[in-house]
């Protein structure tokens, strides 16, 4: 690359910098840093001591580009011991970097250190400032207020080899505490995954699942086919799925990874039940996409709908469209444009085709105008070419016979589908009905 290409992407990437740091902003530099070895009975810890400059920018006026920068600094300790590292464990602001002796400074730091060599406590100044509890080298989060401190313990009375095990931690905080461990579950993941499937520690997780994201992070599509193959676990497992299944309505917004889950865990009698609830609730998205995914039941090769299901949600799909149809307005239960999605992916298109000769043109005025919008162009896929390009040909008729005041939602429903001389048609001769709204960006100028 030029050096005139670098030098522009560099303007670039300065610009959009600036652009973020509008109301101001900070970035940190280590200045000086120096290092100490603190030998206990059970390890050495390494200590550092960084002094830290602040850079505080802010914009001046309304150029970006003009803008007043001051400093700050501070003073931070870090703790190495093994393979765990954990930056400014301590941190107090200084005046002048320059006057900072830092050999001097790590002279105020303590390090006790278990005799597992599981439990860190950090002090400085004569008080414990940190207690780090270690599972494998992987932090354990707790806010047990007895496993940690607030900076007034003083050092004297710190008594390191007090701490439960690891292992205890972290199983109570998963069972208290599930879902404020999430920023810090590398050590309850490593500790399950340390487990026979058949431990404690993961029927705690199956209770937690799916409430809580720590336990919906780790039972995902790998783990389950992992931790189904013992059949203890597995049998755990299918006793929660029905627990859920039984109390769908909590889990609206987890239903896709209770779906994953089932589905991985491959157990008829969790998958009947699923069937079940969503033969019983497709038709509305109240409550989640029950229809989108009884479809995908519909579709699936590899486990398919048994034939008496899908009999039985054919004929209601049927049944309730042809009401639609007489009627002109849809069944809240069981909506008109879900019927036809439903009945495309069972192979009918005979509803369809009806409705595309039947419905368009003065007809439309016999049904509620939204239900027809719905209907006609949300699942455009769903109809045969031949009906999509009949659906497209009486457009423009139907578009006349729409009340004024529906116009606007007429046109916003087919200005993705329809060629751009009739948007640009219905914009000149319905200025009024159309007047919020824009032929698309597809069509040009």
């Amino acid at each position: 690359m030029s050096r005139k290409s670098l030098s522009f992407f560099t303007l670039i990437f300065s610009g959009l910098l600036l652009i973020g740091c509008n109301r101001g902003c900070t970035t940190s530099k280590t200045i000086a840093s120096e290092s100490k070895t603190i030998s206990t009975k059970n390890g050495n810890a390494e200590v550092v001591g960084r002094v830290i400059d602040y850079r505080h920018s802010k914009r001046v006026g309304d150029n970006i580009f003009n803008r007043s920068v001051s400093h700050s600094y501070g003073l931070c300790f870090d703790i190495r011991f093994g393979t765990y590292q954990q930056e400014e464990f301590f941190h107090e602001g200084v005046n002048d970097p320059d006057a900072v002796v830092l050999g001097q400074e790590l002279k105020r730091v303590k390090v006790a250190i278990s005799d597992d060599q599981n439990h860190i406590g950090l002090g400085v100044d004569g008080k414990v400032v940190d207690i780090v509890h270690l599972y494998k080298s992987n932090r354990i989060a707790t806010n047990k207020a007895e496993l940690t401190t607030d900076g007034t313990m003083d050092w004297s009375k710190l008594d390191i080899n007090s701490y439960p095990s690891p292992q205890s931690i972290l199983t109570e905080s998963l069972k208290e505490s599930c879902n404020e461990i999430h920023f810090g579950s590398d050590a309850i993941y490593e500790f399950c995954n340390s487990s026979k499937p058949s431990a404690k520690i993961h029927k705690i997780m199956l209770d937690k699942w799916p409430d809580c994201k720590t336990a919906r992070n780790y039972l995902v599509d790998p783990k389950v086919r992992e931790l189904s193959r013992s059949k203890k676990w597995k049998k755990a497992a299918v006793k929660r799925g029905k627990k859920v299944l039984k109390d769908i309505d909590r889990y609206s917004f987890e239903i896709e990874e209770i779906i994953a889950f089932i589905d991985v865990l491959d157990s008829k009698e969790l998958s009947n039940e699923l069937d079940e609830i969503l033969i019983e609730r497709w038709g509305t998205k109240r409550n989640g996409d029950y229809t989108e995914m009884l479809i995908e039941r519909i579709n699936d090769k590899r486990n398919p709908l048994k034939k008496d299901a899908r009999r039985a949600v054919y004929s209601e799909a049927k049944s309730e469209f042809a009401k639609f149809q007489q009627t002109g307005e849809s069944n809240r239960r069981k909506e008109a444009n879900s019927c036809i999605q439903v009945l495309h992916a069972l192979g009918d298109t005979t509803s369809a085709y009806e409705f595309v000769q039947n419905a368009f043109g003065k007809n439309v005025a016999r049904y509620d105008q939204f239900d027809f919008l719905e209907v006609a162009y949300d699942d455009f896929g769903v109809y045969t070419v031949y009906q999509q390009q009949a659906i497209m040909q009486k457009t423009e008729v139907t578009f006349a016979s729409f009340k004024d005041y529906s116009r606007s939602s007429y046109f916003m429903a087919i200005d993705d589908l329809v060629d751009c001389s009739m948007l640009q048609r219905l914009k000149a001769t319905y200025p009024e009905d159309l007047k919020m709204r824009q032929v698309p960006r597809r069509c040009g100028p």
